[in-house]
């Protein structure tokens, strides 16, 4: 009888501990994928080591495409350690994976594919017929469908900041179909007699214009009618009119200028006016419009809330109880679900009061979650609030409009500060002589900039750009005056991410007594780098309002009137870069007081719940025909 050991026989100890080892030997490896993670990913290790990624649909690599996404479960480190460190066919089913990754919009999968490419040109052939680099400047077509083509990088790993690594971009390549190697080498022209229309990086400017040739306009006092989305496409809000009464209007453009759809919304109230003010969209490519609906006894805050197609998801009409007077939203903001909106209340209580400034915070489907309203201590003014942002990281709400104050005859910039649960954290008045901040503001790198407009006599008004720390402390703050002295208005500002250049829309009275659109560039403190202004060939009239940056673009929304005494709405996608600068304005630092003279109360909103319905718009469109844009 043989003799067993611990009830098994010596054959049996033999073969599991070379079992042991052999699972040991195999498993080592997954040890050591990126220490100081928790694990590895098992579906990631099934499709490389024992499916050697033989489908990229089971189930196993349809998972792990689609964690490293997400960068979820490691699966991204699993993979990454297998490209590297694995056998020579665990590395060749790793990056099939992550090519699948990076081809599906995964940052991950695009960084390794590129970063090996900038460090090793050998690398570069990850389609297995041509290098990443040919790729780059390749035609969007059927053809190269499904390989890692330029659109592909531009969308999924250059928008996240990293150099580019194509080694030659003309202007042949940049236009007409090749635009996106223009995006990645920076070029900012393109080369013969004009860009054609599908080059998405060549600047346009276009007039719109409705069937009936009434109104078509934003609003003059306020930026906050342009969005854009993650692809850059541009979203505008205002009012067309037939002729008898105003609607909301709603475009959405392609980066080449082209209408994507076009809608315009009215309230059951038909013989009333309703107008878009404000617009958002968020990551899911919902939009957001608020503005006024008038009904038979009074003006009321209008919400909408549309699909990415442009059609109504739901609207409504806010007021406070048993209110009878003039509310508007002049500003919407959306993070995380929720909206939020700033504009003006009647203020019934208080007679002499007028307006005040309200903020609204709404859940997805409409719902108040919570609601303020802010007046002067000195009853005998009204407020404004013109524009709202919200921190990404904190959620933290900052408005920014203006007070008036009847008694002493000027207006004061207003900048409140509201926390995400409701609570105000600040709420103050900057004044010099007439200031107004028109809703212009933007938060970079833990400080606020804000654009607005300020009296300054013996010369008319001059445009003014403030910096304040999101303790409401001025940073530094200057006016803009252009050189024939006319009145100058800063509507929108935008900061450059990686520089902290600073650009500032507006409009500025020329010699002739009418309004250019104007646009200043400055650094980070102020002192100026360019300006421009522009005049449309009928020298009617035109106004820089709205604006958003997006890569070397920059995207403005306003209006120029068409030479029939009528507005066309306005759309402008320039260069940052300018060629050359007119060299109108000229900077100085002004003296500033602050004031801190606010109350608060609830205004009670209640949802009169109209009924809204769409149509289609039906504009046409026209160059303004500016000079020297470029």
């Amino acid at each position: 009888m043989k003799k067993r050991f611990s009830g098994f026989s010596l054959a049996e100890v033999l073969l599991s501990l070379m079992l042991v080892s052999i699972i040991f030997v195999m498993t080592l490896p997954l040890m050591l994928v990126k220490k100081g993670h928790k694990g590895i990913d098992l579906s990631t290790v099934t499709c490389v080591v024992t499916e050697q990624a033989g489908d990229p649909e089971s189930d196993a690599c349809s998972s792990s495409i689609e964690r490293c996404k997400q960068d979820q479960n490691n699966a991204c480190d699993t993979l990454l350690y297998y490209a590297e460190e694995g056998s020579v066919d665990e590395k060749t089913a790793a990056r099939s994976i992550l090519k699948e990754v990076c081809d599906e919009g995964g940052k991950r999968g695009c960084e390794y594919f590129a970063n090996r490419c900038k460090d090793d040109n050998s690398t570069c052939d990850i389609a297995g017929d041509n290098d990443l680099r040919y790729y780059l400047n390749l035609p969007v077509d059927t053809i190269n469908s499904g390989k890692l083509k330029i659109i592909d990088i531009a969308q999924n790993f250059y928008n996240y900041g990293y150099s580019n690594i194509t080694d030659q971009v003309d202007s042949y390549t940049c236009c007409p179909d090749l635009y996106t190697a223009c995006i990645i080498k920076g070029i900012t022209s393109c080369g013969g007699g004009g860009p054609p229309p599908t080059c998405t990086t060549c600047p346009w400017a276009l007039r719109f214009d409705s069937p009936n040739h009434k109104n078509d306009e934003t609003d003059n006092y306020v930026g906050s009618s342009i969005a854009l989305d993650g692809s850059g496409n541009i979203y505008v809000t205002g009012s067309t009119n037939n002729g008898t009464v105003s609607s909301i209007l709603v475009m959405k453009l392609l980066t080449d200028g082209n209408i994507a759809w076009q809608k315009k919304y009215h309230s059951s109230d038909t013989t009333k006016n309703d107008r878009g003010y404000g617009i958002a969209v968020d990551p899911g490519g919902n939009v957001y419009v608020t503005g006024e609906s008038t009904s038979a006894s009074n003006t009321d805050i209008a919400v909408l809330k549309l699909n990415p197609n442009g059609n109504l998801m739901w609207g409504k009409r806010l007021k406070p109880t048993a209110s009878t007077g003039t509310d508007k939203g002049w500003a919407i903001a959306v993070q995380n679900g929720n909206i939020h909106i700033t504009g003006i209340t009647d203020n019934y209580e208080v007679a002499d009061a007028i307006y005040d400034i309200f903020v609204v915070k709404l859940n997805s489907t409409g719902g108040v979650i919570w609601e303020k309203r802010y007046n002067s201590s000195n009853t005998n003014s009204f407020e404004r609030g013109y524009g709202i942002i919200v921190d990404k990281d904190y959620e933290d709400v900052y408005v920014a409009g203006y007070s008036f104050d009847n008694d002493a005859g000027y207006n004061n910039a207003a900048l409140i500060k509201i926390n995400a649960a409701g609570t105000g954290q600040w709420a103050k008045r900057y004044s010099s002589d007439a200031d107004v901040a028109r809703g212009g503001m933007v938060l970079y790198y833990g400080n606020l900039y804000l654009t607005g407009s300020k009296g300054d006599w013996p010369n008319a008004t001059s445009i003014t750009v403030m910096k304040i720390g999101t303790d409401s402390a001025v940073i530094w703050r200057k006016k803009y005056d252009a050189s024939n002295h006319g009145d100058d208005y800063g509507i929108d500002i935008t900061v450059e991410e990686h520089t902290g250049y600073i650009y500032v829309s507006g409009h500025s009275i020329n010699a002739a007594g009418n309004d250019d659109a104007a646009i200043l560039k400055m650094d980070n403190d102020g002192n100026m780098v360019w300006d421009k202004r522009f005049d449309a060939t009928n020298h009617e009239g035109d106004m820089f309002q709205g604006m958003k940056a997006h890569r070397d673009m920059l995207n403005i929304v306003g209006y120029s009137n068409n030479g029939a005494n009528l507005k066309d709405l306005l759309v402008v996608r320039m260069n940052r870069s300018q060629t050359a600068s007119d060299n109108v304005f000229s900077s100085t630092t002004y003296a500033l007081t602050t004031q801190a003279p606010f109350t608060t109360t609830d205004p009670n909103f209640i949802d009169s719940a109209p009924s809204f319905t769409s149509s289609d718009l039906g504009f046409t469109t026209n160059s303004p025909g500016f000079p020297a844009f470029d």
